[in-house]
């Protein structure tokens, strides 16, 4: 799993990072640099969600970062969908927040169920962090 994040994970974040700033400084190359970054992190994600989650230890664990990947595999494609004012990025949109909230309410509840204090407010923080990415992405995409 080291090996795919580095030499798939993380150039294809830095390459959607860098199509973003393309993106907002009206470059040429944007849009195709967004489309390879973002479906280099979507197989990513997809790796993560079928190998990955094998080394979480408990069935809520591993339920909620399998959820997790495929939520975040459909926010990667709403973005890529919204850049290229592709249709039907809306429904992608509402069913990516939707996962986004459910996986949330999962950490939460992951972080209740904890018996490690350190783990527990660490799993709070991520579950914060995923409601605070779901409003950022409503107030984008609405």
């Amino acid at each position: 799993m080291k090996t795919i994040s580095k030499f798939l994970g993380l150039p294809s974040l830095l390459l959607t990072l860098i199509a973003i700033f393309f993106k907002i400084q009206h470059y040429q190359g944007g849009n195709v640099l967004i489309c390879i970054g973002g479906l280099g992190l979507v197989i990513y994600f997809g790796i993560y969600a079928l190998n990955g989650s094998k080394f979480l230890l408990q069935g809520l664990e591993r339920t909620t970062g399998i959820i997790a990947a495929a939520s975040m595999i459909l926010a990667i494609l709403v973005l890529i969908f919204k850049t290229l004012k592709w249709e039907g990025s809306m429904y992608l949109a509402v069913l990516a927040e939707i996962l986004i909230f459910f996986t949330g309410i999962l950490i939460f509840f992951d972080s209740i169920k904890e018996t490690d204090q350190s783990k527990q407010s660490l799993k709070t923080l991520i579950a914060f962090s995923w409601l605070v990415f779901l409003a950022i992405l409503v107030s984008i995409t609405f």
